[in-house]
């Protein structure tokens, strides 16, 4: 009985204080409140910010569905928030209503996760280059996130600082900042912000460098085109803004000081005879290509490749030249002798092509060339003289210039070829003979 008398006369106590707890917003929060002794005692909760009355044992006085109470064995006492929202955070009293009241606090921090605040961030931007740039990006969310910055494309951003040029896939921090910006900083650039509560989330800014075109033809200054062939002219092409691009031909006579805004010039446009195709290769790179099908002497000319925005306008140029393909005829001879008897059949090719001739005089030259060349050449074959051409299709050609005569190598032997090579010197030493 006495022990009964003392359990009576003892007043309810807290076994344990309230533990604070984190939620990510959505999600229910639960506080529990840890009592002894309280026999015909009660407990509430109570909002201790505005101290209202949320809960008294266990029925809820708040017109919120979303609050709850019970209790297990009159001991735990727990108030329940079902979807908690950022406006829940706070501290919550639980109370035994002894006099005087005896209360304990426990508090709900809700977790949000990132958003990005448009209206304080980086919009799309245009430098030119060589000046500076910043990107900033500002977010909000619960525990504060953290910002990161990387490129759309994946390839590192280039920061520039202390006159040292650095690369990495990212960059931690609201702003980033760019000194002396060229074209490898042009593209897009992705702001992401992350904390403990999923889901991350990002905003994409871009980044325009402006600067005037340059202009490169990759194929060599001048090139000989075998007649009836295909050629192909590849054009690259840098410029920010995108520009306007594309194709003149003009004679092989055309004055040194040409304007390339005279409007009649010849621009080339898609067809059967020119192929005109392009590729982005990237925000501000661009191959530019060209075939010429059925190559013959009217495509003989100047080839310029021109590009132009509002920055400037740039161009190259490629000279091409014809080579003719030669003409081969074949005659058959037949002869016949009676003793004994014997058939035999003779075949002469003649390969005509296109003859210049130069008018040289030296008496010493023309006595060593007629030294020199006084035997033909063992097993070669006559073709009409043109110096233009040492070698084409495979085949190759001897010339010599004072006999308006050439010999093609074709079949020859290898002391032949020997021989040959010696007869080539000749019109090497007639230019040499003029200069001297």
């Amino acid at each position: 009985n006495s022990e009964t008398q003392n359990h009576h006369n003892r007043e309810p106590s807290f076994t344990s204080p309230i533990k604070n707890i984190s939620v990510s917003v959505g999600r229910e929060a639960v506080l529990s409140c840890y009592v002894e002794n309280l026999d015909d005692y009660k407990v509430g909760w109570m909002r201790a910010a505005d101290q209202t009355v949320l809960a008294l044992q266990g029925r809820v006085v708040t017109f919120n569905s979303r609050y709850s109470v019970e209790n297990e064995e009159m001991k735990i006492w727990r108030l329940k928030i079902n979807n908690i929202r950022e406006t829940d955070r706070g501290c919550y009293m639980c109370q035994i209503n002894t006099i005087p009241l005896k209360k304990q606090t426990g508090c709900i921090d809700v977790h949000l996760p990132p958003d990005i605040l448009d209206s304080e961030s980086s919009k799309d931007i245009t430098v030119n280059e060589g000046q500076n740039a910043s990107l900033f990006c500002v977010a909000s969310g619960n525990p504060h996130p953290r910002i990161t910055w990387r490129r759309d494309d994946g390839s590192p951003i280039i920061i520039k600082k202390n006159n040292r040029t650095l690369k990495t896939d990212a960059y931690e921090g609201e702003l980033m900042s760019f000194e002396n910006v060229d074209r490898r900083h042009l593209g897009a650039y992705l702001c992401i912000a992350k904390n403990d509560v999923p889901p991350a989330v990002s905003k994409r800014v871009m980044l325009n460098v402006q600067f005037a075109p340059n202009v490169t033809i990759m194929n060599e200054k001048s090139v000989h085109v075998l007649e009836r062939s295909h050629i192909e002219i590849v054009c690259i092409i840098e410029a920010s803004p995108r520009p306007v691009s594309y194709w003149i031909k003009e004679p092989l006579s055309r004055s040194f000081h040409h304007s390339y805004d005279d409007p009649r010039q010849n621009v080339l446009q898609q067809g059967d005879k020119y192929a005109i195709s392009e590729v982005v290769q990237s925000h501000y790179k661009t191959t530019m290509r060209m075939v010429i099908s059925n190559f013959g002497e009217s495509d003989i000319g100047i080839y310029t490749c021109i590009a132009a925005n509002v920055m400037g306008r740039a161009n190259s140029t490629i000279r091409l030249y014809e080579i003719k393909i030669p003409t081969t005829t074949t005659t058959t001879t037949t002869t016949t002798t009676p003793k004994p008897t014997t058939t035999s059949t003779t075949t002469l090719r003649t390969t005509t092509m296109k003859r210049t001739t130069k008018t040289l005089t030296s008496t010493t030259t023309t006595e060593l060339e007629n030294e020199i060349t006084s035997t033909e050449p063992q097993q070669f074959e006559y073709v009409t003289f043109d110096p233009l051409f040492n070698e084409i299709a495979g085949d190759s050609y001897i010339n010599r210039p004072h006999l308006n005569v050439a010999y093609s190598t074709s079949r020859a032997t290898e002391g032949a070829q020997r021989h040959a090579w010696m007869i080539m010197l000749v019109p090497i030493m007639k230019i040499l003979w003029i200069f001297r």
